[in-house]
């Protein structure tokens, strides 16, 4: 994926964190790069998604966001060990529909290097 490619992506993802209202807003300037203003319940789902990407190491391997958001949904987790907390499951399941994330292994990767890389505990 090309640099204008990504940016689209990043830029596509955190307007539906906005538009959620995970975001109070979110800006881009060429030489400090992406800055977000969370709001307090997007806060508090961004720390707690932050737990479940570093628990089930969903940033080892770029195939791992799609993985665990598809068996989160019903399917099969594939490359990663299957996940029985029930509630880790949901959480990460109602994070993905209160967004309208969809089911693509680019999307579910950058949501997670979103939260990993901006998200309220990298402030």
């Amino acid at each position: 994926m090309n640099p204008t490619e990504m940016h689209a992506l990043h830029e596509k993802i955190f307007g539906l964190m906005l538009k959620a209202g995970w975001l109070e807003r979110f800006t881009f300037t060429n030489d400090k790069g992406w800055h977000t203003t969370w709001s307090g319940p997007g806060a508090q789902r961004a720390i707690l998604l932050r737990k479940i990407i570093e628990s089930h190491r969903l940033d080892s391997d770029d195939r791992m966001p799609v993985a665990f958001t598809i068996g989160a949904q019903g399917g099969g987790f594939g490359i990663i060990p299957n996940v029985t907390d029930r509630d880790v499951l949901a959480f990460w399941r109602q994070c993905r529909e209160e967004l309208g994330l969809e089911l693509l292994a680019d999307d579910c990767l950058v949501f997670v290097h979103i939260i990993l890389g901006w998200g309220p505990e990298c402030s």
